[in-house]
């Protein structure tokens, strides 16, 4: 799920350290060629220099420019399944998701067998509270190739649906069983102990539950401990899994990214610019944020965060996938907070801010703006309370810019 589960599985992206080095070159080959095509509008590229373009585009959240890509693609091969795919993902990361589910329903019209079409169209049926469609997507993929990823989030639904008369316990923990037989990790021993809690078997939720807990004391990622020792205690109480704060934020049509991940920190702002930089330039959504630490006489860092997600467990697989990339010292942490510098349907314009922004060293991130239809949000930092990010806010103000404290 690391970007999200849509963006971590893309078939085309490497875990390989050589072909990650390899896909680099190939990534600045086609942004010359995209270029050259501006350019010199003689200039054609082929099919596959769209889908990777595209793919480049959405791995960097530019998801209008993403979907131009893969338009492109499939003028170029009306059949091309692999381009509806992962336009559809595009459209879904914009919160369209009825043109999402349109272009996942055509790239499994040309690919019946097309299970990452089908494992996104549920998810999206998901989204609009279509949950019939969302299990049926998701038993298809079952029959077709089981995964670890579909048996954990399947049991999850079921467990977790905000319409009851869709939950099965007993399914749930069959899956979760299903899940924990391919990978037994934090992930899926946490849904392992959600199924046994809502089954009723209380005394298995908590042994269960405190395997997690040993494994992210381990590991040493309070965030995540923090987290499930709650759930440890509500399972002792013998109390089920409450719905996740994601599907509440739903409620309020407002999506909320609260956990992000940290992958490392410097004490010099232009070193953790030029580092997060490095990562943004090869797709990947990365930005740096201030920190100052009143407990060591106003230490101040510079931390290198990835991603942003909505719930805790996307922001645990997105660590996994992270950690295979040999990020090893990547943890999730909750900082609901940002700093919001404009909200602009102008690309020229946003890039505009984003480059006065990069020369005082601030890489900033871009967050589309709930239901409003082509209209982006540029955010800098991540922070725990609204008063650290108030210190950011402040030194903004000072360099001229207009910024203003949200919840991400």
């Amino acid at each position: 799920m690391s970007l999200t589960p849509e963006l971590d599985k893309i078939e085309h992206f490497s875990k390989v350290s050589r072909c990650h080095e390899l896909k680099k070159i190939i990534d600045t080959l086609n942004i010359f060629l995209f270029a050259a095509c501006l350019l010199f509008p003689g200039t054609s590229l082929g099919r596959e220099n769209w889908i990777d373009l595209g793919i480049f585009e959405l791995k960097s959240r530019r998801y209008q420019a993403a979907i131009e890509a893969f338009s492109k693609a499939i003028e170029i091969n009306p059949h091309d399944d692999t381009a509806y795919n992962h336009r559809g993902i595009a459209w879904s990361q914009k919160g369209d998701y009825d043109r999402a589910i349109a272009d996942y329903t055509k790239a499994i019209d040309i690919n019946p067998r097309y299970t990452n079409a089908y494992r996104n169209r549920g998810t999206t049926w998901y989204q609009k509270g279509d949950y019939v469609r969302t299990i049926e997507d998701y038993g298809t993929v079952l029959e077709l190739q089981p995964s670890y990823w579909v048996y954990n989030h399947l049991a999850w639904i079921l467990m977790t649906c905000p319409d009851e008369k869709y939950r099965d316990g007993e399914k749930a923990l069959q899956l979760a069983k299903n899940a924990v037989a391919i990978k037994r990790e934090v992930i899926s021993l946490a849904t392992l102990a959600a199924a046994y809690a809502e089954t009723g078997a209380f005394d298995k939720a908590v042994t269960a539950q405190k395997e997690v807990v040993e494994l992210l004391r381990n590991d040493n990622k309070p965030v995540e401990l923090n987290e499930h020792l709650k759930r440890l205690k509500a399972y002792n109480s013998k109390v089920t899994l409450q719905q996740p704060a994601a599907e509440t934020a739903k409620e309020t049509n407002q999506k909320v990214y609260p956990y992000i991940i940290q992958i490392s920190a410097y004490r010099e702002k232009e070193i953790s610019a030029r580092e997060a930089l490095k990562y943004k330039n090869k797709g990947d959504p990365v930005f740096n944020s201030y920190a100052y630490n009143p407990r060591k006489k106003g230490e101040v860092w510079y931390r290198m965060f990835f991603g942003f997600y909505e719930s805790l467990e996307k922001a645990q697989e997105a660590v996994l996938e992270l950690k295979r990339r040999k990020f090893r010292q990547a943890n999730v942490s909750k900082n609901p907070y940002a700093v919001e510098v404009g909200s602009f349907t102008s690309e020229k314009e946003l890039k505009k801010v984003e480059a006065d922004l990069q020369q005082k060293n601030y890489i900033a991130y871009r967050i589309p703006a709930w239901k409003e239809e082509g209209k982006i949000r540029l955010l800098v930092g991540a922070f725990k309370t609204a008063k650290a990010a108030e210190r950011q806010a402040v030194i903004l103000q000072e360099i001229g810019l207009n910024p203003r404290v949200v919840q991400r």
